[in-house]
């Protein structure tokens, strides 16, 4: 799934045609995209339950519609800004659902958001006002302990503009150090550009071929394949 705040962002940004060009070869499975909404939500379980609805609908609808590869290893998650920050806690709460997670300008500042932030606006951060504690309950630093005792690798590619004007450039380099530090696959790419669809059109391409590359993308009727697999499926991105 591919996680974003706004209707259509992924869109926007020609996933269709990415995707398409990702695709390293006619051997390849090729991918089903899916491309949830997630509003105002930040993927949480607040008023909207959204982090039920992405985990136990959208994930058991799209196996039930689509062929999709069985198992962690055939679905990756990606998220831009908000998004970023949702598909990352997805991604640390169940490692045994995903095998690889994309993250462009997410915003996954520690220990607080920045007075720009539309985090501080947000009421799935306090009712009656921005609620720090309730913040850093959420962030990414309060799930990794649990993540690193499953025992679950998750090869992780981050990416963002070196002038972000929330400052995600920092936070970004910081947890891909925590990353590395913990021998976990870690890509960082930083290029020029602010907090915009100009830095994330450039690092898309990039983000794509990543999570193909590190999700199960064996053709069907491989060496080591039992003949009974279905004639065609696909590895799910999600995006939102």
């Amino acid at each position: 799934p591919g996680l974003s705040a706004k209707r259509g962002e992924w869109l926007e940004l020609t996933l269709p045609q990415l995707v398409d060009s990702s695709i390293a070869s006619e051997a390849m499975v090729r991918p089903i995209v899916v491309v949830p909404e997630i509003g105002a939500s930040w993927g949480l379980d607040g008023r909207e339950h959204m982090q039920s609805a992405l985990i136990d609908d959208l994930l058991p609808e799209v196996a039930r519609r689509f062929r999709t590869l069985p198992g962690r290893g055939g679905r990756a998650i990606a998220g831009i800004s908000a998004g970023g920050f949702a598909a990352l806690r997805l991604a640390l709460l169940y490692p045994d659902r995903f095998a690889a997670v994309a993250l462009l300008s997410p915003a996954i500042y520690t220990p607080e958001p920045p007075p720009e932030s539309g985090a501080r606006r947000s009421p799935v951060f306090g009712a009656d006002g921005f609620d720090p504690a309730l913040w850093q309950s959420y962030n990414y630093p309060t799930l990794l302990p649990g993540f690193l005792a499953s025992g679950e690798r998750m090869p992780l590619y981050i990416g963002c503009g070196a002038g972000d004007r929330l400052g995600i450039a920092a936070h970004a380099t910081h947890l891909h150090a925590l990353w590395r530090a913990n021998n976990m696959q870690a890509d960082l790419h930083i290029i020029d550009g602010d907090h915009s669809y100009a830095v994330w059109r450039q690092l898309l391409t990039e983000a794509m071929g990543f999570l193909l590359r590190h999700t199960d993308t064996t053709p069907p009727g491989a060496p080591g394949e039992g003949a009974d697999r279905p004639a065609r499926r696909g590895a799910e991105i999600a995006k939102h």
